[in-house]
């Protein structure tokens, strides 16, 4: 007879539960899944916190870096504040070394003391690379010269 009436629409009691049960393991996977999102949203909140933090670390360190280097770029312009303009093609055409020039600016020191100093300095300069170049090929003509006289 039960079956008959639940066949025939009656047994209310038994349909109201198993509808009622269905519908809370509906809300229950439903706020499951919204809980396991919010967990999934969160680690990857975290993961994007810190690869963020880790990509700030490198551009403070790239940055520190780049102020280093301009120091030292700064340093060596101040250090190479005169060399020879390279554009000037009338010196290289007469095989003249061509008179320095300031690189970065004028250094009013630094140019008195050239105008007092330059000659002797490029003077001793020439010797020094005369000399540079005597023994250069000194000692490239060494090996030739071993190499010509007989070992016995």
């Amino acid at each position: 007879m039960i079956s008959w009436a639940v066949a025939q629409g009656g047994g209310g009691a038994v349909e109201d539960t198993n509808e009622e049960t269905l519908r809370e393991c509906t809300r229950i996977h439903k706020l499951a899944r919204a809980v396991d999102e919010l967990v999934a949203w969160s680690f990857l909140m975290d993961e994007k916190e810190t690869i963020l933090r880790e990509l700030e670390g490198v551009v403070g360190d790239a940055e520190r870096e780049l102020e280093k280097a301009e120091q030292v770029l700064t340093f060596q312009r101040r250090r190479c504040a005169l060399i020879p303009d390279p554009t000037n093609a009338s010196y290289a055409q007469q095989r003249r070394r061509p008179p320095p020039h300031a690189a970065g600016g004028e250094d009013r020191g630094l140019s008195a003391l050239w105008q007092e100093h330059g000659g002797s300095f490029t003077q001793q300069y020439e010797r020094h690379l005369a000399r540079y170049r005597r023994l250069w090929l000194e000692l490239l003509e060494e090996p030739k010269a071993a190499a010509a006289s007989p070992t016995h």
